[in-house]
C-alpha cells in the first residue's frame, strides 16, 4: 500500500488540489517472510518517507514556494536484521514558504524514539533548517512527549522549547493533554488500549507568526494512522 497515493485520492476525490513538492525516503528495507499459510517465501519491503505536500490551485503571487532543501540526518539507529546491521535512516525537509508577500519556513521531520539519537537529530536540525531568521512552523512526529516532558520521554521537546520554539497546542489549549499516540483503531491493541502521549506536534518561532487555531483529526474510524492528526491555522504578520 502507498500511503502518499491514498492521500492524494482522497484529497483529490473531495475537490482539494495538493501535489508533493519534496519527498525525502529515509528508509528502504527488503525482508524475507512467509504468507498466512507458513508455506510460501514472501518478499516484504517497507519504505519510510517524509513528504510535504502543498495545494496547487493558487497563483504564484500568492503561494510560492523556494530553497526547497531535504535531508538525512548524521545520527541513527542500526538495527540488526537477517545477521547483518543494519542503518535505519530518518531525516527532515525544508521549504521557504511565501504566502501573499509573506515569508515563513516550514520543516517537517519524523525524529527517532532512542533519547542519544533524538538528541543529536535535534542538534542537527536547530543547527540546520531550523537556524534562520524566518519566521518557523515546525511539524512532524518527534517522538517526544509534551504531556510528560523529560530525557527518557524523549528530548527534543525541551531542547526545542530552550531554543526558543513555542508549543502551539500548549498555548492554545493549556487545560487540555490533547494526546495523539497510540490509536490503534481497527487494528488488534499491539501495546496500550488508549492514547498516553503528545508526541505529534507543531511548534512555532519568531513573533511574526502567530497561531490562531489548532485541532485534532482523524480520531475516528476508518483511521488512517496510529497517530491522531493535526491541523492548525496561522497569521503572518509583515
Amino acid at each position: 500500500m502507498d500511503q502518499l497515493d491514498a492521500l492524494l485520492d482522497a484529497l483529490n476525490r473531495r475537490g482539494l488540489r495538493y501535489a508533493p513538492v519534496v519527498v525525502n525516503k529515509n528508509t528502504d528495507v527488503t525482508l524475507p517472510s512467509l504468507d498466512a499459510s507458513f508455506q510460501h517465501l514472501l518478499e516484504v519491503r517497507l519504505v519510510d518517507s517524509d513528504v510535504v505536500l502543498a495545494r496547487t490551485d493558487l497563483p504564484v503571487s500568492e503561494l510560492k514556494l523556494e530553497n526547497v532543501q531535504k535531508g538525512n540526518f548524521a545520527a541513527a539507529i542500526v538495527l540488526p536484521i537477517g545477521g547483518a546491521n543494519v542503518t535505519i535512516p530518518s531525516g527532515w525537509i525544508a521549504i521557504d514558504v511565501k504566502l501573499r508577500g509573506k515569508t515563513y519556513r516550514f520543516v517537517d521531520t519524523h525524529l527517532e524514539t532512542l533519547s542519544p539519537v533524538q538528541a543529536a537529530q535535534t542538534s542537527e536540525l536547530l543547527s540546520g533548517p531550523l537556524n534562520t531568521d524566518l519566521p518557523v512552523v515546525l511539524a512532524g512526529d518527534l517522538n517526544s512527549d509534551a504531556h510528560a516532558p523529560s530525557f527518557a520521554n524523549g528530548p527534543a521537546y525541551g531542547m526545542l522549547v530552550s531554543a526558543g520554539f513555542l508549543d502551539v497546542w500548549n498555548m492554545l489549549h493549556p487545560n487540555d493533554p490533547g494526546l495523539t499516540w497510540p490509536l490503534f483503531g481497527e487494528d488488534p491493541p499491539l501495546g496500550p488500549t488508549s492514547l498516553i502521549e503528545r508526541i505529534d506536534l507543531i511548534l512555532t518561532k519568531g513573533s511574526a507568526i502567530q497561531a490562531t487555531g489548532i485541532l485534532r483529526t482523524g480520531t475516528t474510524a476508518p483511521f488512517a494512522s496510529d497517530h491522531v492528526g493535526l491541523v492548525a491555522d496561522f497569521t503572518l504578520s509583515p
